[in-house]
């Protein structure tokens, strides 16, 4: 897992799209239900995912490097998920939860917002110039 250099747009979302489809496979196979999946297997799953996501991190991390943005940003989004799934979870648990019309709280739209600007920012073009994070990869 390599977290410095830069990522093409091409490269990021090839790996983006593997990952999808790994996904849809599992998510499929444990749709169906009549492929029962023993323990073994189920752990091989979640190491493959564990790894997956890993590099996927490294990717992001790579990506926005390649569009001049530091990668910490993703850590920031990250972040704050975290913080919004526990202040939901203790809201929940003390029944003191304040939801706006759409049924979103506050930190909920925050967390929309700043995945929106991210997926942006991971679709920008690369950044023709050396920048600080390395030079350009050409396709």
């Amino acid at each position: 897992v390599n977290y410095k250099g830069r990522a093409s747009r091409s490269e990021f979302w090839w790996f983006w799209l593997l990952g999808v489809v790994f996904y849809l496979l599992f998510k499929f196979k444990v749709v169906i239900r009549y492929i029962t999946i023993s323990e073994i297997i189920s752990f091989v799953v979640i190491l493959i995912l564990f790894v997956y996501s890993l590099a996927l991190v490294s990717a992001c991390v790579r990506r926005l490097h390649d569009t001049n943005y530091s990668g910490w940003w993703l850590l920031g989004f990250v972040s704050l998920v975290i913080f919004s799934k526990l202040i939901s979870i203790i809201s929940k648990k003390t029944g003191h939860i304040v939801y706006g019309k759409l049924g979103l709280g506050v930190l909920e739209i925050y967390v929309i917002a700043f995945l929106i600007i991210i997926i942006v920012w991971l679709c920008q073009d690369s950044n023709k110039m050396i920048n600080k994070y390395g030079e350009r990869k050409l396709k």
